[in-house]
């Protein structure tokens, strides 16, 4: 004999199956197969993976916190400070000799105020100056443009004139104590330093030098003219000493 639900029982368990699915959100998963047929395997609802099995997960960089330690980040290198360069280039000489540059109160030859004799300087100018040491043969020198060079860096250039010569016996000094192209407006006769110049096995005699000056800008090519000092007698002045100052 058949048993036939009524419609309503029938409703209502639909009903049942619906609510139960909903309130436990789960939805099947990749079948499972455990020596029988296929059993499907729930899934929470809203984590199921596009792919299966699921990637793992991706690291997150450490920010300090937890038991790991955060990375320090290194410090930027500091910029080394460049080293200036020579600031007396190109020095070209009428007379083919090969004068120096040098500190001017560095020891040894550059305490010298000529490359070809012992006269060894003593300047009020400090001691970071830098000079070009001249060749004291080349004081007859009548060449125009007689010593030439260029400043990389903008600079003072003194040029130191031997225009008297104190001996034990007497002194001789020049009428006038600078050549004619020193003896102009572009030249200054204020602010400078002092030179002298003694030699070694030679007590009590010495040079006298007098001086000018002139600021030139970097890149400056500075001309000097020739030593030639006008009536000077039986005096023969040595020649002129240069010294540049920053």
């Amino acid at each position: 004999m058949k048993h036939i639900l009524p419609a309503t029982a029938i409703v209502a368990g639909l009903g049942a199956l619906s609510f139960f699915s909903a309130c436990s959100g789960a939805v099947t998963g990749p079948d499972v197969v455990a020596n029988g047929p296929s059993v499907p395997v729930p899934v929470p609802w809203g984590s199921q993976p596009t792919t299966w099995p699921p990637p793992p997960p991706t690291p997150r960089p450490s920010t300090g916190g937890g038991g790991g330690a955060a990375t320090p980040t290194p410090s930027p290198e500091p910029t080394p400070t460049p080293t200036p360069g020579p600031l007396v280039t190109d020095l070209a000489v009428a007379s083919g000799n090969t004068y120096e540059v040098c500190v001017a109160q560095q020891a040894g030859d550059c305490a010298k105020v000529y490359v070809d004799a012992d006269w060894i300087a003593t300047f009020g100018t400090g001691s970071t100056v830098v000079r070009i040491r001249t060749f004291d043969s080349d004081a007859g020198g009548t060449a125009t443009q007689f010593l030439q060079f260029t400043l990389t860096r903008t600079a003072t250039v003194l040029v130191f004139f031997n225009s008297t010569l104190t001996t034990p016996d007497e002194t001789l000094t020049c009428d006038s104590s600078v050549p004619g192209w020193a003896n102009t407006a572009s030249w200054s006769t204020t602010g400078l330093g002092t030179l002298t110049a003694e030699r070694p096995g030679d007590p009590g005699t010495s040079r006298g030098y007098s001086s000018r000056s002139r600021a030139f800008a970097a890149g400056a090519t500075v001309t000097l003219g020739p030593n030639t000092i006008p009536n000077c007698g039986t005096f023969t002045p040595g020649m002129y000493s240069v010294v540049i100052q920053e």
